[in-house]
C-alpha cells in the first residue's frame, strides 16, 4: 500500500498523503518506513482501541506534521528560504523525548504516547534540513505527481520520484506525442 522511495522518512510521510486516514494506517505506514518497531506498533494498537478520541488527535497530529514538512520542503525545493517556525515548534515538543539508551538513542516512552510515530519524522525533517542533502531535495517531474525525493543519484539529475512508475510513464507518453506529431507532420 505505501511506497519509501523518497530517501528521507518526512518526504515519505508527505508522499503518503491521503492514504493516512485512520491511525491503523498511520502505524501501518510507520512500521514499515521504520519509524517504530513491531512490538511498538502492536502496543500503540492496543492503545488506540482503548483510546480512539486519542488516537484520532494522534492521526490529526500527523496530518498537521506532514503538511508542516511539505511547506518546508517545497519552499526549499523553489528555492526559497523556509520558514521553521512551526517546524522548531514540532521538534522543541519531540526532542525531549529522545535518550541514550546505553549506546543508542531511543524514543521515551514510545509504546505508550500514540503521537509516537511521527517523532522521527519530524527529527529527520530537521535532520535533512540541516545536511548538504537539502539542496538535493525534489518534486516529481511528472505533472500530476508532486512527490518530494531526495536525490542522491551520482550525476544529480534524477528527476522523477520513481523511474519505474512515473519515469516510465513520463517517457511514455512523451514518446507518444512525439510519434503523433511526426504522423501529423508526414500527413497530406
Amino acid at each position: 500500500m505505501f511506497e519509501y522511495i523518497s530517501g528521507d522518512l518526512a518526504a515519505d510521510l508527505v508522499n503518503a498523503g491521503g492514504q493516512l486516514s485512520d491511525y491503523a494506517h498511520l502505524l501501518e505506514w510507520a512500521r514499515g518506513a521504520g519509524a517504530i518497531t513491531a512490538s511498538t506498533a502492536e502496543s500503540l494498537e492496543r492503545l488506540a482501541q482503548a483510546k480512539p478520541a486519542a488516537a484520532a488527535a494522534a492521526l490529526r497530529a500527523a496530518h498537521r506534521v506532514r503538511d508542516i514538512v511539505h511547506d518546508v520542503y517545497t519552499a526549499v525545493v523553489a528555492g526559497r528560504t523556509p520558514d521553521p517556525t512551526d517546524l522548531n515548534a514540532e521538534l522543541s515538543r519531540v526532542l525531549p523525548r529522545r535518550q541514550l539508551d546505553g549506546s543508542h538513542w531511543v524514543w521515551r516512552d514510545a509504546e505508550r504516547e500514540l503521537e509516537s510515530p511521527i517523532w522521527p519524522v519530524v527529527l529527520a525533517a530537521g535532520d535533512l534540513l540541516t545536511s548538504p542533502d537539502a539542496a538535493r531535495l525534489r518534486i516529481c517531474a511528472k505533472p500530476d505527481c508532486g512527490w518530494l525525493f531526495v536525490d542522491r543519484s551520482r550525476n544529480g539529475f534524477r528527476r522523477w520520484c520513481s523511474m519505474a512508475d512515473c519515469g516510465t510513464r513520463e517517457k511514455s507518453r512523451r514518446r507518444a506525442a512525439k510519434q503523433s506529431a511526426s504522423v501529423a507532420r508526414r500527413a497530406p
